[in-house]
């Protein structure tokens, strides 16, 4: 299972401490070895606290003006070279870096734009769940 916390600068606030930071940290540190995957999305990432960003293995960095922005991604990760660093303000849309075991080397990638149509919806979560559970089951 995979979770993605969407403007995680608000759920894991850098100094500040509320439940949901409490609760990442733990999940960041530990949820692997259970299955659980945690993808951070935010603009902000001097406001993401240190330590939950610095257990993210594998980083998708879009353009990245703000100098204290790139600084505090650089202090967390482990691969982000002062060259790579100078990349990420001149950025197009669409284009990234990527950082990690997920690849073999860091990365300037640049994403085509989909022409899917575009729709949606909701899972029932619950649903899935026992689903998941049922078949585990057989």
């Amino acid at each position: 299972m995979v979770v993605v916390i969407e403007e995680a600068h608000i759920f894991a606030p850098y100094g500040g401490s509320t439940r949901t930071k409490d609760a990442l940290s733990k999940v960041a540190r530990e949820a692997r070895k259970f299955g659980l995957g945690v993808i951070l999305v935010s603009q902000r990432p001097k406001g993401l606290d240190p330590d939950i960003l610095s257990q993210m293995n594998n980083w998708v960095i879009l353009r990245i003006v703000e100098p204290e922005d790139q600084k505090h991604i650089q202090r967390a990760s482990e691969t982000l070279s002062g060259d790579l660093l100078n990349y990420l303000s001149a950025l197009n849309p669409g284009e990234a870096v990527l950082l990690g075991p997920f690849v073999k080397i860091p990365l300037l990638v640049k994403f085509r734009k989909s022409e899917a149509k575009k729709a949606g919806g909701d899972i029932s979560a619950v649903d899935e769940w026992e689903r998941w559970r049922l078949n585990l089951g057989s």
